[in-house]
């Protein structure tokens, strides 16, 4: 029997996230060859997020990750994400977990999400990431854990909320 696979949306009412979260956390970290090409389905939303990080009964089933570069990270991160770096260095720790990877607008992370799948992860993008996460006006720390209102934007060409610093 195949196992069930899930497909996040963007989604709008409280229900369909949390209906939408439960998906994304029961589906099979095995993908078939068929979703690879399907990495634009597999993708979350804020609102998602925020589902998961507000629910301890399911913290230890999922793990955010960073996957833009040091000097990016080093500014300011997602609140309870990890780096790429401490991904890859411990992925053992993260097996069976389902793989909420960002970076700065989504494409760094479209493209290790799909380089995950390849390897049978349960792997999700976040597409429009930090910048996204910005527009909504959600809180910001450092690797610390201090709250920041610092983004690194890679470069001039993508801006923030005037609420946030961008970073270059």
């Amino acid at each position: 029997m195949e196992p069930k696979q899930a497909n996040a949306e963007f989604l709008h009412s409280d229900k369909d996230i949390a209906e939408s979260v439960h998906r994304l956390l029961d589906s099979s970290h095995k993908t078939n060859r068929q979703q690879h090409s399907r990495t634009r389905k597999s993708r979350v939303s804020a609102a998602q997020i925020l589902e998961l990080q507000s629910n301890d009964c399911i913290s230890d089933r999922y793990v955010v990750v960073d996957v833009r570069s040091q000097a990016e990270t080093d500014v300011s991160i997602i609140p309870g994400a990890i780096t790429k770096t401490e991904f890859e260095q411990n992925p053992d720790q993260h097996t069976g977990k389902a793989v909420i990877a960002y970076c700065t607008i989504g494409f760094r992370s479209g493209m290790y999400v799909w380089r995950l799948k390849r390897k049978g992860w349960n792997a999700w993008n976040y597409r429009g990431s930090m910048l996204d996460w910005c527009r909504e006006g959600l809180p910001l720390e450092t690797l610390d854990g201090l709250a920041t209102k610092q983004v690194h934007t890679y470069s001039r060409w993508f801006s923030v909320p005037s609420e946030y610093s961008a970073v270059y």
